[in-house]
């Protein structure tokens, strides 16, 4: 069972790696092309469809793949949930496009014209409800492979379509926005129906009132928790775009794109990690969903600060890099954003062992005093001294501040409600050692590498500097971790049996 999670780890984290490559490659070439403000606008309509996705929403996409993951399902089960998502769908449409006058259309999404609005939906729909849930499928069979082959396909054809559309001159908000919407549209229709196929149960299965009432339970505490969810997403890019403008906008979004790059690991692990625990409690193995969880924790945690403590010091030439000096105002919040998937990534690993055994009561009641504490403390932090209400006026930055520090408050606070109904140890102190070894690892490594890359006289200083920083870095990390090894969730053990996989030598190994 260890072997074969473990297989389907390494697939996901492979194509994984791939993707997110190709994915960032794309959002900075788009970045790149439409500049700040029209990079903020496109940010901003989409970020506010995923906000208002968690209204309808409402925890039955969680439910679903928690069903999924526990044992095959019948027709009806797809009929019911399929049929959902294309109310919300037409409901959405229906609403933006008839039902809304342009005063509203106007005020809520901030000047941008009803086909943009439109045409965001339909791109945020088809990426995070339609994908989502084909993928959901493919991986509660632990089709894996599949399901990462695809989305790779998707990654490549996009970048080599936004790379065709700029070098034409066609590349603007809307362009962006349409290819979304082909590509996952004909990735949905190419996978759905096999992998329907394959989750389906035998003749006989769930009646409609038993599935119906399934959803009810699992998703009844999350009905107010959706709303709020709405309020707390899109309030804080609204205050944004409002206070700070679209430009503030654009530098969020991008460092907030560069940042993911840390959560790369994590991200790859989540659906194996809610798949394993949903049918360890399916089985009433709770000890086995506790100790997945507990081993998901450090070593992601170290990953992801491995990533960020390597990247903060290069915040500012990442920027010049990547996007150009039309985002050199962007490099304060970079730094801040590399500092959100630390906290993050325990953040996503806990959310996904309370979906995943159906523990939403608990996961809701957090969530919802978490969130009535983060609007109005981001709207100190945006609003400037004209506001009715005067704030900070500390736009993007005050933004990536006041996300930073209420994730570590919010992750900690589920953790320790998790190790509580659990019967373990509530472990924090590993969090502040291991970001304080790896970051002042990252600024000392890229002090001495660059006065080696100024001593030789280099032509190409940053270049030689990041790649000898980067060498000293990963060499001195793996001495810390040689020497202490639960630094990243490992031991002992476990290094020499890597160690041996390496070598090739299958000697015993002692306990």
């Amino acid at each position: 069972m260890i072997e074969r999670v473990a297989v389907r780890f390494v697939a996901t984290f492979a194509v994984n790696v791939l993707r997110a490559g190709l994915s960032l490659v794309a959002g900075l070439v788009v970045a790149r092309e439409l500049g700040a403000v029209d990079f903020g606008n496109l940010s901003f309509v989409l970020a506010s469809f995923t906000a208002l996705a968690q209204v309808w929403d409402l925890g039955t996409s969680s439910a679903f793949y928690t069903f999924l993951s526990r044992r095959p399902r019948s027709p009806r089960f797809f009929a019911l949930y399929f049929g959902w998502l294309a109310f919300q769908a037409a409901a959405t449409v229906l609403a933006v496009a008839l039902l809304f006058p342009d005063s509203l259309v106007r005020w809520f999404w901030l000047g941008q014209d009803r086909g943009t609005v439109l045409l965001a939906f339909a791109a945020s729909f088809m990426m995070t409800q339609v994908w989502a849930a084909a993928s959901q499928l493919g991986e509660a069979v632990r089709r894996t492979v599949l399901v990462q082959a695809a989305s790779l396909v998707q990654a490549v054809v996009h970048l080599g379509l936004v790379i065709a559309a700029a070098r034409a001159g066609w590349l603007g908000v809307p362009t962006v926005l349409a290819l979304l919407v082909v590509e996952h549209v004909l990735l949905g229709m190419a996978l759905g129906p096999k992998l329907v196929r394959a989750n389906l149960a035998p003749a006989g299965g769930d009646g409609e009132e038993s599935v119906v009432a399934e959803f009810a339970r699992y998703c009844a505490p999350l009905l107010v928790y959706g709303w709020v969810s709405f309020i707390y997403a899109f309030a804080d890019r609204w205050l944004l775009q409002h206070f700070g403008g679209a430009t503030q906008q654009g530098f969020f979004a991008v460092g907030q794109q560069l940042a993911n790059v840390s959560l790369i690991a994590t991200s790859s692990v989540l659906r194996v990690l809610w798949k394993e625990v949903a049918e360890a409690t399916e089985r009433g193995d709770l000890a086995r969903a506790a100790t997945l969880y507990g081993a998901a924790c450090r070593g992601f945690y170290f990953a992801s600060a491995w990533v960020s403590c390597l990247l903060i010091p290069f915040s500012r030439e990442i920027l010049a890099w990547t996007v150009g000096p039309g985002y050199e105002g962007a490099a304060p919040v970079l730094m801040l954003l590399l500092l959100l998937p630390l906290h993050q990534s325990l953040g996503q690993i806990a959310g996904t062992f309370f979906y995943a055994t159906g523990r939403t009561r608990a996961y809701a009641r957090i969530g919802l005093v978490v969130m009535a504490v983060s609007v109005p403390w981001t709207y100190l932090m945006l609003a400037d001294n004209a506001a009715p209400v005067p704030g900070l006026g500390l736009a993007a930055v005050g933004l990536a501040v006041k996300m930073v520090l209420l994730q570590i408050v919010s992750v900690n606070v589920q953790a320790w409600t998790i190790a509580r109904d659990n019967g373990v140890p509530f472990e924090w102190g590993y969090q502040p050692g291991v970001f304080a070894l790896l970051l002042g690892l990252g600024f000392a490594c890229r002090l001495g590498a660059g006065g080696a890359a100024r001593l030789v006289g280099l032509r190409e200083p940053f270049l030689a500097e990041a790649a000898l920083t980067a060498v000293a870095y990963a060499g001195a990390a793996g001495v810390c971790v040689y020497a202490v090894p639960s630094l990243a969730g490992l031991t002992r053990r476990h290094l020499r049996l890597a160690m041996d996989s390496l070598t090739r030598r299958g000697r015993p190994i002692a306990a």
